[in-house]
C-alpha cells in the first residue's frame, strides 16, 4: 500500500524542494518505500489537471493526498492517521461541515446579501494551524514561509530525496543515525494559530480542499473526478458533492498540520461560485 503525496505548485523543482512547507515536512516522515511526493512543478493548469491524472494512474491499495504546497504537515505518524480514517470513511480531511444548507459557498460559511457569516455552532469538525499572514516581522516571516533553507544553496534538497525515473520523488535512506539528516530548522508546530472547529472524527458532508486524503480504488470504482471548471476554488466543494451523489463515505480526522495562508474571496472566486451554484442548483 502506497502512500502518495498529490501536489500542484507554481515553484520549480528546486524552488519547491528548497522553500515549501510541504517538501520540508515530509522529511521528517521517515523514508519508507511506501510513501511518494508527486510534484506537479510550475503548474498553472488547475489543480484537476494535476489531480484526475493521479487517479487515472492509481493501482489498487494506492492512498491518495491532495495536498497544497504550503502545508506543513507536523504530524509525524501520519500514515498510521490514514490507515486508521480510510478504515472508516472513504475519503478524509482536516476540517469540514457536519451539516450542508442550500446555497452554502464555503465549508464554514454560509452567505447573505453578498456576506459570508460563519456557520452555527455544532455544523463544523476539524482544526487546522494556520501561520498569520499578516502583521508579523520580516523575520518571522521569512522563518514561517520556510526560506531558512535558502542559504544551503540551490542543490541542497537533493541531499534527501531521489527524484524517480517516473517522476516521482521518495526520501533517501536513513543515516547510520537513524535520521534523514535534516538540513536546518523548519517552520512547523512552534508556529500559527490553532483553529478548531469542532469535534473529529466525524461525517461530514463537505471537506476543505488544504488536505483530502481517499482510497483510489473508491475513486476509480465510482468514475468520481475533480471538475476542470474549479481551478483554485471549490474545487474541493464540488469534489465532495460528487462524492455525496456517489455514495462515498466522508470524514474528518485529527491529523496535525500547518497550513501557510488562509483562503481568498475575490473575484476568481466569486465567478467559480457562480459556477458551482449553478452546476448544483442548492
Amino acid at each position: 500500500m502506497r502512500t502518495r503525496f498529490i501536489v500542484a505548485t507554481r515553484h520549480d523543482e528546486d524552488a519547491f524542494f528548497r522553500s515549501s512547507l510541504l517538501a520540508q515536512s515530509l522529511e521528517q516522515l521517515s523514508n519508507r518505500a511506501d510513501l511518494l511526493l508527486e510534484p506537479a512543478f510550475q503548474s498553472s493548469a488547475g489543480l484537476a489537471a494535476v489531480y484526475n491524472p493521479a487517479i487515472e494512474r492509481s493501482e489498487p491499495g494506492d492512498r491518495l493526498v491532495f495536498i497544497h504546497d504550503d502545508v506543513y504537515v507536523d504530524d509525524w505518524h501520519l500514515d498510521v492517521r490514514l490507515q486508521q480514517a480510510l478504515s472508516v470513511y472513504d475519503v478524509v480531511g482536516v476540517a469540514g461541515a457536519t451539516v450542508r444548507q442550500p446555497g452554502q459557498p464555503a465549508w464554514w460559511a454560509t452567505e447573505a446579501r453578498g456576506q459570508l457569516n460563519v456557520t452555527a455552532p455544532g455544523t463544523q469538525s476539524g482544526a487546522i494551524k494556520h501561520i498569520k499572514p499578516r502583521k508579523r516581522r520580516a523575520w518571522a516571516r521569512l522563518i514561517e514561509s520556510g526560506l531558512a533553507h535558502l542559504p544551503l544553496g540551490r542543490g541542497a534538497w537533493r541531499e534527501q530525496w531521489n527524484v524517480n525515473p517516473d517522476g516521482t520523488c521518495s526520501l533517501k535512506p536513513l543515516s547510520q543515525k537513524g535520521t534523514s539528516a535534516p538540513s536546518s530548522p523548519h517552520a512547523g508546530s512552534g508556529t500559527g494559530r490553532l483553529d478548531t472547529f469542532g469535534p473529529t472524527p466525524a461525517s461530514v458532508n463537505l471537506l476543505d480542499g488544504v488536505f483530502i486524503a481517499a482510497r483510489a480504488d473508491r475513486l476509480k470504482e465510482s468514475a468520481v473526478r475533480f471538475d476542470p471548471r474549479f481551478k483554485y476554488h471549490f474545487y474541493d466543494l464540488d469534489f465532495c458533492r460528487q462524492c455525496e451523489a456517489a455514495g462515498l463515505s466522508m470524514g474528518t480526522w485529527p491529523i496535525a498540520l500547518t497550513h501557510g495562508s488562509y483562503g481568498s474571496w475575490g473575484d476568481a472566486w466569486r465567478k467559480s461560485k457562480n459556477i458551482y451554484l449553478d452546476k448544483w442548483r442548492s
